[in-house]
C-alpha cells in the first residue's frame, strides 16, 4: 500500500507544479475530510479511488492554493473544496458565510448551494467550475429524420388506437433500434470547438437539439424593409419557434442567466423568462409577454455577447437566435390577439357568478373582433386575425346543436339576450313554451288528485266564510293600515308563459344591461316561470375550471393523511369549503 500512495503523491505534486486543476467527474463538491499530509496537495486515499472509479485513468488530485485552503472548526483536517476559503464549515449540513453573516445549508456536505451563493452575491468568479467535455452520440439521427419519425409515430398511435408510450417499451424499442440504419458516419461530431481558451467556465447543457435562427433568416431577404408585410402560417410558426429556442438557449446557460439576472436588477424587471407548452396557447401568450418585457435586456445581451466567456460555437448560436425588429412586431401583434382570448377565458372561468349565459355574448364579440379591420391594424395583424377566425368558425359553428344550447342559455341572461338575433329569440321562446307545457302536463295528474282529496274541506270553509282566497293580514300590513299607508297587495295576478316572455323582452330592452343575478333578484317575482327556468339553466358553469378546481380541492382534502375520512363527509367538506370561500 505504501508504494501506491507514494506514486499517487508524486502525480499530485506534478499536477500542482503545472498550475492546472484537474478534477474527476464526480469530484466537484466532495467534502469528506482527510488528514493533512502536504501544504499544497490534498491526497486521495486508495479506498476512495476504488469507490469513485473503476480504472486508474480516472485518478486525479486537486491542488489547493494557500488562499483557498481551509480547515474545519476542529483545526485538524483540511477541506478539499475551494469554497471553504470564503466560508466556514459548521457541520456536515450547515455552513456560515462571514460576509453575509448567514447560515447556508450544505446537505450531506454538498457545496453547490454555497458555491452559487458566493458566485451570485459576492461575484467570486474564481469559484466557477471548469466545464467537462461533452460526449456526443456517435449514432445520432438527423433532426429532419427525427421529426419525420415522430410524426409517423403519432399517426400510428392515432390511427391504430394505441396509447402514448408504446414506442418506448423495451420490445418495440429493440425492434426500432435494429430497424433504423446506423448513422455513425454523420458529420455532427465535426462541430467540436477549436478554441479551448474560450471554453465556458460553467458547464452548459447546449446541444445540437437547440433550434437556432439560421434556417429562419435565409428566405427573409424579400420585403424585409416593409413593416406592413403579410405573413404566412409557416413563417409565423418559425418566428414563434425562434423565440422559443432563444428562451431555451438562455435558460440552459448559467453564464447568460447570470448576465440576464444582473440586467433585470438594473432594469427593475420582476418576472422571468418562461418556456411554453406548444399545445397550450395561454402558455405561449405568457411566454411572448415575458419575452417582450425583456426586450431591452436581450438587446443588451446581443450587444455584449463578445464580452461573455462563451465558446465560439455558443456565440454563433446566440447570434443566429437574435430577434429582429420584424420578429418583435409579430410578437406584439400576436399579443393583441391573445389578450382578448385571455380576458375571455378568465371571465368565463369564474365560479362566483353564472357564466354559461355569457358564453354566446363573449363568442359573438370575439368573432366581431376577428372580423373587424381597425384603422391602426397592420397587414400582419389582419392576416393573423384571418388565421384565428378560420379556426374559430370550426369550433363555433352556428349550424350545430351546440349553438342552439348557447342561444338558450344566453336568452335567460340579459347580456346574452342583447346579442341574440330576432330569429334566434323566436326559436328559443318556442322551445321554452313547449317545455313549460310538457311540465304542466306531467304535473297535472298529481295536482288533480290533491285537489279532489281536499275538495270536501274547502267546500265547507267556502260555504261558511264566503271567500276562501282572502288571507289573514300580517302584522306589518296591520301596522301600515293603522298609520294610513298603502298596503302592498299580495294577490298578484298570475301571468302566462307568453306574458312573462313579453315582459322579459321589454325589461331587457328598456333597462340598462346588468348581470343575471341582479336582474332576476329585482324582477324575478314578476316572472316566476322564467325565474325557475333561469335557475335551472344558468346553474351550469361556462367552462370546466370550477369542476376541475373542486376535484383538486377534494384530492387535497382526501389525501392519505386523512384516509379515514368517509366519502360522505368528504363530499360535505368540499361543499362547505366552496360555499364558505364564495361567501
Amino acid at each position: 500500500m505504501a508504494p501506491s500512495r507514494k506514486s499517487i503523491s508524486t502525480r499530485s505534486a506534478t499536477s500542482a507544479a503545472t498550475n492546472t486543476t484537474q478534477r474527476p467527474q464526480n469530484f466537484d463538491d466532495n467534502l469528506d475530510e482527510e488528514p493533512i499530509v502536504s501544504q499544497n496537495v490534498t491526497h486521495v486515499s486508495l479506498e476512495e479511488i476504488d469507490e469513485d472509479s473503476n480504472s486508474s485513468n480516472n485518478v486525479a488530485l486537486v491542488p489547493e492554493d494557500d488562499n483557498t485552503n481551509s480547515t474545519n472548526q476542529s483545526g485538524g483536517t483540511k477541506l478539499r473544496s475551494n469554497v471553504w476559503g470564503f466560508a466556514q464549515k459548521i457541520t456536515k449540513n450547515k455552513a456560515y458565510c462571514p460576509k453575509c453573516k448567514i447560515y447556508i445549508k450544505t446537505i450531506n456536505g454538498g457545496t453547490s448551494t454555497l458555491r452559487k451563493h458566493l458566485l451570485l452575491n459576492h461575484d467570486l468568479v474564481q469559484l466557477q467550475l471548469a466545464s467537462q467535455p461533452r460526449n456526443k452520440p456517435t449514432n445520432s439521427i438527423p433532426r429532419e429524420k427525427k421529426q419525420r419519425l415522430d410524426h409517423l409515430a403519432n399517426l400510428a398511435i392515432f390511427e391504430d388506437g394505441r396509447t402514448f408510450g408504446d414506442f418506448r417499451k423495451s420490445g418495440i424499442s429493440k425492434f426500432i433500434t435494429e430497424g433504423i440504419p446506423d448513422n455513425s458516419n454523420n458529420n455532427d461530431d465535426d462541430d467540436d470547438d477549436d478554441d479551448e481558451e474560450n471554453r465556458d467556465l460553467i458547464m452548459d447543457t447546449w446541444n445540437d437539439e437547440v433550434i437556432t435562427g439560421d434556417d429562419y433568416n435565409r428566405n427573409d431577404d424579400n420585403d424585409d424593409n416593409d413593416q406592413n408585410i403579410a405573413i404566412s402560417q409557416i413563417q409565423l410558426a418559425k418566428t414563434i419557434q425562434k423565440g422559443r429556442s432563444l428562451i431555451k438557449l438562455i435558460k440552459r446557460s448559467q453564464i447568460i442567466m447570470m448576465y440576464i439576472n444582473n440586467e433585470k436588477k438594473l432594469s427593475k424587471v420582476q418576472r422571468r423568462l418562461t418556456t411554453d407548452c406548444m399545445s397550450r396557447w395561454n402558455s405561449t401568450f405568457l411566454s411572448l409577454q415575458r419575452l417582450l418585457e425583456h426586450k431591452p435586456i436581450l438587446n443588451s445581451l446581443f450587444e455584449n455577447k463578445g464580452k461573455l466567456p462563451l465558446t465560439n460555437k455558443q456565440k454563433e448560436k446566440l447570434g443566429l437566435s437574435e430577434l429582429s425588429s420584424d420578429d418583435y412586431m409579430i410578437f406584439t401583434d400576436l399579443l393583441k390577439i391573445f389578450e382578448p382570448f385571455d380576458d375571455a377565458t378568465k371571465l368565463l372561468s369564474a365560479s362566483k357568478y353564472p357564466t354559461i349565459g355569457l358564453c354566446l355574448y363573449v363568442t359573438r364579440f370575439m368573432k366581431d373582433f376577428l372580423e373587424t379591420e381597425g384603422e391602426d391594424d397592420s397587414n400582419i395583424l389582419i392576416t393573423l386575425k384571418s388565421f384565428v377566425l378560420e379556426s374559430f368558425n370550426k369550433y363555433f359553428d352556428e349550424k350545430n346543436h351546440q349553438h342552439f344550447l348557447l342561444t338558450l342559455y344566453g336568452y335567460l341572461d340579459p347580456y346574452g339576450y342583447s346579442s341574440l338575433l330576432p330569429n334566434e329569440r323566436s326559436k328559443v321562446e318556442r322551445f321554452l313554451k313547449q317545455k313549460y307545457k310538457d311540465q304542466t302536463k306531467s304535473q297535472a295528474p298529481t295536482t288533480t288528485t290533491t285537489t279532489a282529496s281536499s275538495s270536501t274541506s274547502t267546500s265547507s270553509t267556502t260555504s261558511t266564510s264566503g271567500y276562501s282566497s282572502v288571507q289573514k293580514p300580517t302584522l306589518l300590513e296591520k301596522f301600515l293600515k293603522s298609520v294610513g299607508k298603502s298596503v302592498p297587495s299580495r294577490n298578484l295576478v298570475a301571468k302566462t308563459i307568453s306574458e312573462e316572455i313579453g315582459l322579459y323582452g321589454n325589461l331587457c330592452k328598456s333597462e340598462p344591461l346588468q348581470d343575471c343575478v341582479t336582474f332576476w333578484r329585482n324582477h324575478g317575482q314578476k316572472m316566476p316561470i322564467l325565474k325557475t327556468m333561469a335557475q335551472q339553466y344558468l346553474a351550469t358553469p361556462g367552462t370546466s375550471v370550477p369542476s376541475e378546481s373542486a376535484f383538486s380541492t377534494s384530492s387535497y382534502i382526501g389525501r392519505k393523511e386523512r384516509s379515514r375520512l368517509s366519502p360522505e363527509n368528504l363530499c360535505y367538506t368540499v361543499f362547505l369549503q366552496d360555499k364558505l370561500r364564495s361567501s
